[in-house]
């Protein structure tokens, strides 16, 4: 095999690895995707990768991979140690990818989900995927939520990162919303709303992981959602929280 990238000193080596920092991903566009199943969705998604990267180990024992899978993209092939320092994950497949960060698009689907504060990158993650599970196509992230480009959210995500659309915004994005006739759900540990009326635009909010909701989203929030739970359990992980809440909508069986 030849043209083995043998040193860190070469720009792709040096490009992927800065993009494990978030300014970086922002300043160059960029994210980093790892693994078969992760490549196969961008493909798959037709999303712009712009290069491809392999260790040499998975290609001496995947040696059709690049004719059958890749041959239309820039890639190249990094000696083993120097791949291990790119990759974040325990044990490898051996091969990652870099993916263009689409551009934002105008929020209009009758479903949104609103994140306020998200902090947990595996949280976000989870809760990406359940939006693609229950037809939560936008999702707005507010008050400095944790990066959708990080590494564990994509991972987490399973590919769903793909299929949806994310905008960071500030609550008078969500006001605007708000003016086109989108009604505000919150969950909520201690208040009760009324009956909500599932036939109209939603936003739906999940809160910081410590901190709830913020004030400023409860000001203008139409309808308190609470999830019924049995025992001595009164809070779950954000992630499950706003996976059952988007289940229930999804199904039309809010409990208030």
């Amino acid at each position: 095999m030849n043209n083995i990238i043998k040193s860190k000193s070469n720009k792709y080596f040096s490009l992927i690895k800065k993009l494990s920092i978030k300014k970086y991903r922002k300043q160059e566009g960029l994210f980093i995707i790892e693994g078969i199943k992760l490549i196969d969705e961008a493909i798959k998604n037709k999303k712009n990768i712009e290069l491809i990267a392999f260790n040499s180990s998975f290609l001496e024992k995947n040696p059709s991979f690049i004719t059958e899978k890749i041959s239309k993209y820039k890639y190249f092939v990094f000696e083993d140690d120097l791949f291990f320092n790119l990759t974040e994950m325990k044990s490898p497949e051996g091969m990652l990818g870099l993916v263009s960060i689409d551009d934002e698009k105008e929020v209009n689907n009758d479903r949104v989900l609103l994140l306020d504060g998200l902090k947990d990158p595996g949280n976000l993650g989870t809760i990406i995927r359940s939006c693609d599970a229950f037809d939560f196509r936008d999702i707005v992230l507010i008050n400095d939520c944790c990066d959708p480009y990080n590494s564990k959210v994509i991972r987490s995500s399973m590919g769903s990162i793909f299929r949806v659309n994310i905008k960071e915004a500030d609550i008078n994005f969500i006001k605007e919303l708000k003016d086109k006739g989108y009604s505000l759900y919150s969950s909520s540990l201690d208040k009760k709303g009324q009956k909500p009326v599932l036939d109209k635009k939603i936003i739906l909010t999940i809160g910081s992981e410590s901190h709830g909701v913020s004030d400023e989203v409860y000001d203008i929030t139409d309808f308190f959602l609470k999830i019924k739970m049995c025992g001595s359990i009164d809070s779950l992980n954000a992630g499950v929280a706003a996976s059952i809440l988007m289940h229930d909508i999804y199904e039309n069986n809010l409990i208030v």
